[in-house]
């Protein structure tokens, strides 16, 4: 089976047929990134926007990963970002489809790392 999903709503990931398992056998994982990219719709047309730290640092997303073993080919890792609602959030709440939910990748404080 192909499944093409590179996010998974946090508060209901745990129920989730795609990724379930690996939340609950606590496949956590960050994903290191430099930049992410949402379209920015505030002007009313998407706008691709690349979103960075501010000091230009990386970030660490949170994540999940799994494999996948088709018989006869060798294991895929495959992994996923967790997303929260970003309805409140002062920046991330116009990078999304208007009138639709609002949502956003959890970036990690470095704390967390």
């Amino acid at each position: 089976m192909k499944l093409s999903t590179s996010n998974a709503r946090s508060e209901s990931v745990a129920k989730s047929f795609t990724f379930g398992g690996a939340w609950c056998r606590g496949q956590h994982c960050i994903i290191p990134v430099e930049a992410f990219y949402k379209p920015d719709w505030v002007t009313g047309k998407a706008i691709p926007t690349r979103l960075t730290r501010s000091d230009g640092q990386p970030m660490g997303i949170a994540g999940l990963w799994d494999t996948w073993n088709e018989p006869g080919k060798a294991p895929l890792l495959s992994f996923m970002m967790l997303a929260i609602n970003a309805a409140d959030h002062p920046l991330m709440r116009d990078y999304h489809w208007p009138n639709d939910e609002k949502r956003m990748i959890v970036v990690l404080p470095e704390g967390r790392y």
